[in-house]
């Protein structure tokens, strides 16, 4: 028999990770992406620069779909009131100055790699491996943090390529 005070405590428990799940991101299998945005996202700056250190298909088709949940989810969290705006500048400038000090590395490994194998390993060590929190917990869905790098990319603040040089307006 189960008493009353463990079916109480489990109903609170459940209770409470229903409420927790409205301030986090859903999971990436939760976040459709359409054909339409799917298609639309190819033709974005990220993907230009993925091409540039020659990503493969399914690399950038994963990117694109990461790139696309990661805008709708940041969307309904911001817009619920969840997220404070602030909390998306500061973590932005957390993964830019993560890219940064990975780039670094890059730069001083590249000499015994191609720019294609430096490219790539930088790409997956920021987009693959890491979980940035949000708001100060902890994320794991991958697309929040690959699809945030993505979302700086688009706007070349992080890139792929040792050799590029934005152009700064």
């Amino acid at each position: 028999m189960i008493s009353r005070r463990a079916c109480v405590r489990q109903c609170r428990e459940l209770e409470r990770r229903q409420a927790r799940r409205r301030f986090i991101s859903r999971p990436a299998s939760e976040v459709p992406v359409s054909t339409e945005a799917r298609a639309s996202a190819l033709a974005r700056p990220f993907v230009n620069h993925l091409g540039r250190i020659q990503a493969q298909e399914e690399d950038v088709l994963q990117a694109v779909q990461h790139f696309i949940q990661f805008n709708i989810e940041k969307h309904r969290l911001a817009s619920e009131g969840e997220i404070p705006d602030g909390e998306w500048g500061d973590r932005s400038e957390r993964l830019r100055q993560r890219w940064n000090n990975l780039m670094l590395r890059a730069k001083r490994e590249s000499t015994t790699q191609s720019q294609r194998a430096t490219g790539y390993k930088l790409l997956e060590d920021t987009t693959y491996f890491h979980h940035e929190p949000l708001n100060g917990e902890l994320c794991t869905e991958i697309s929040m943090t690959s699809g945030h790098y993505h979302r700086l990319a688009d706007d070349d603040i992080v890139w792929w390529d040792l050799t590029f040089t934005p152009s700064r307006n």
